[in-house]
């Protein structure tokens, strides 16, 4: 926990994955920190411009144009070959993509839930 009392906003974690597609191997440390204000406006600007103007949009490219502005945006430390696929964008391998995205949604749920235990406690507390 924090001076705050909120869990840690950030967190390191690797990844060893072998793209569906290409078969690449793909391994490395990230850092995700938490979006701040500044960052949920980068997430939503950037999510506006992969979407375009097109109402067509296939509902999966629009949750995968979602999933890459979140990582755009809330990565912080990253391996070089993150860097050079212009942060997931430019991979053939969307499980990898993926794979990366779903341990920072696990930190999220658990960091809220921390928060939330710690809002009950102190109200049984009061």
């Amino acid at each position: 926990m924090s001076i705050t009392g909120l869990p840690e906003f950030s967190f390191q974690f690797n990844t060893d994955s072998i793209g569906e597609v290409t078969g690449e191997k793909f391994t490395g440390s990230f850092t995700y920190v938490r979006p701040n204000i500044r960052s949920l406006s980068d997430i939503g600007r950037y999510e506006a411009a992969l979407n375009g103007n097109s109402q067509g949009l296939e509902p999966n490219v629009r949750v995968m144009n979602k999933v890459l502005a979140n990582l755009r945006y809330t990565l912080t430390d990253y391996p070089k070959w993150w860097l050079e696929s212009g942060y997931g964008i430019d991979l053939y391998d969307l499980n990898v993509v993926l794979e990366i995205y779903v341990k920072c949604d696990e930190f999220e749920r658990k960091f809220e839930k921390k928060v939330e235990e710690a809002a009950q406690k102190k109200l049984e507390n009061t």
